[in-house]
């Protein structure tokens, strides 16, 4: 039996976590009464473990799944905040702002993929508006807030382990996989929420006034 409402922690870990993700989770947990449980899910493929977490899930009561990756930090009230945004917008699948960091090339982008239908490929959207909530077609793990009847309509297994996409033969993680089965297979993009801020862990925590600074550096 679902408990409207309720939610569930999912995350993929190494073996460990970091002090201040869990830190994190500990003041969600403290925060909200929406949470009802946490799994957590080891194995050399990441597309394994997450397809784990959401078995376990689907077992539960909970009505939501938030996948957060254990090298991000958040304030107490983001779980609670984005599933109140996804309610609102009547969206099934949801995700706070996170941004990539390439350390090998100093490189930091926002974790936001627009399809591109000339070039059957994502494209990242650099100049995304602050402080809002909009769709998008795709987006990774980190903050990702899945409802309980889209997972079930899409079926198991959710995240896919392609190499390439079977269709349009472009590189494609098990992160993408996920949301492009979401758009093409019911139709629905992601509510995403640049209003909920998340922190990337790195040397140091690389967020949106990281983000600015890389911008303002590199000319855009």
């Amino acid at each position: 039996r679902m408990i409207p409402g309720t939610i569930h922690i999912g995350y993929v870990h190494p073996g460990t976590v970091h002090e201040q993700f869990m830190v994190s989770v500990t003041q969600a947990f403290k925060y909200s009464d929406r949470i009802i449980g946490m799994t957590g899910s080891k194995s050399a493929r990441q597309f394994v473990a997450r397809n784990d977490i959401i078995r376990e899930f689907l077992e539960g009561e909970a009505e939501w799944l938030i996948q957060i990756d254990t090298d991000m930090t958040f304030d107490m009230t983001a779980i609670d905040d984005i599933v109140r945004a996804a309610v609102q917008a009547d969206a099934r699948a949801a995700a706070g702002l996170c941004f990539i960091y390439d350390q090998n090339e100093n490189k930091v982008l926002p974790n936001i993929f627009i399809w591109n239908e000339d070039e059957k490929d994502y494209d990242l959207e650099k100049d995304y508006e602050e402080d809002s909530q909009f769709w998008c077609h795709a987006t990774g793990s980190a903050f990702l807030l899945l409802h309980r009847s889209l997972l079930e309509e899409l079926g198991d297994p959710w995240h896919q382990n392609w190499v390439s996409h079977p269709d349009t033969g472009k590189p494609m993680g098990h992160d993408i996989s996920l949301c492009h089965r979401i758009w093409t297979e019911t139709g629905e993009m992601v509510l995403y929420c640049s209003d909920i801020k998340i922190g990337h862990i790195k040397s140091f925590v690389v967020n949106e006034d990281t983000y600015r600074a890389y911008r303002k550096a590199t000319d855009g």
